[in-house]
């Protein structure tokens, strides 16, 4: 069980992350309870209830409401990617497992300072920066995530029938994923948008919390779409 009664709490991510913002009312009220069982959890980040894999009926006892909205609102939050699943079927909070590896490092450096001033030794724990990214020779996707990719690596990726048309902080786009956005979307301010979105993502990776796989192209294409829906009420 967690020993600290509290937990961190990011509250722009909470209540500016697209990912959330698609979500309904009881999916989000129900992650905040899973949260919560998430910190208590023998491996903190993990949903487990004394060690084991809940299913929809401990969860909702735990969380005080009903099977059919646990199974519902599940549903809801695995498709707007909020939590992750282990190979195993856990779900667990990408965040909350990285904030929990950071702090045991942290508390091995605390421990190897302090040892130092007495005397002692020990080994030196890994650091938790990432691990390098092998830059791809070429990319063919229309949309695809910046990484270590320069202007200048970029802007030799462009070809003839199909050139980069967007350079973000946090993504790239071809003319052909840029105007495909714009006709598929034609009631919103796709190039506001898109700027806020790319300033979004690269400020919740700089944050260390960075995003898994494509994960965040769905939850784009999804905002976008919410926002569609909006402009045509």
């Amino acid at each position: 069980m967690a020993k600290n009664p509290w937990m961190k709490f990011w509250i722009d991510n909470w209540q500016t992350e697209p990912a959330f913002l698609m979500v309904s009312f009881e999916a989000r009220a129900l992650w905040l309870e899973m949260l919560c069982m998430m910190h208590r959890s023998t491996e903190p980040g993990c949903l487990l209830i004394n060690g084991q894999t809940p299913s929809s009926e401990m969860i909702a006892a735990s969380a005080r409401t009903t099977v059919d909205l646990v199974d519902r609102c599940l549903d809801e939050l695995e498709k707007a990617n909020v939590f992750s699943r282990k190979k195993n079927g856990v779900i667990y909070s990408r965040k909350m497992v990285r904030d929990e590896k950071k702090s045991r490092i942290n508390r091995e450096n605390g421990k190897k300072g302090a040892d130092a001033t007495h005397g002692k030794t020990t080994k030196k724990p890994k650091s938790p920066g990432r691990s390098p990214r092998h830059k791809k020779k070429e990319v063919r996707s229309k949309i695809f995530k910046r990484g270590d990719y320069t202007r200048k690596e970029i802007e030799s990726m462009s070809t003839e029938d199909d050139p980069i048309w967007f350079i973000g902080e946090w993504m790239v786009l071809r003319r052909s994923a840029y105007q495909d956005y714009e006709a598929k979307y034609p009631n919103i301010e796709f190039g506001s948008i898109l700027n806020a979105q790319d300033k979004y993502w690269n400020d919740l990776n700089n944050q260390g919390d960075g995003v898994i796989g494509d994960g965040w192209i769905r939850t784009l294409e999804q905002y976008l779409a919410n926002a569609q829906a909006r402009a045509t009420r």
